[in-house]
């Protein structure tokens, strides 16, 4: 018996839509008022100049490193 459909990937296409651009959120947190985005991904301490990776977009090791080095 033949098959009532003869050419599944035809059948079942559908026309592509064109995905929008991402939205760029605005920075909320107190922490980038200490703090510079690098090129590379990474951040950068206005107060000391040390970089740091930043690659998960958190600013907990920011706000630690801000604990730490510069909280008496």
């Amino acid at each position: 018996m033949a098959s009532p459909i003869s050419n599944p990937s035809s059948s079942w296409s559908s026309p592509q839509t064109p995905t929008p651009p991402k939205r760029i959120r605005k920075k909320t947190s107190l922490v980038w008022n200490y703090f510079t985005e690098k090129n590379g991904g990474g951040v950068e301490c206005v107060l000391c100049q040390r970089s740091m990776d930043n690659n998960s977009n958190s600013t907990t090791s920011m706000l630690f490193h801000l604990s730490v080095a510069h909280l008496p």
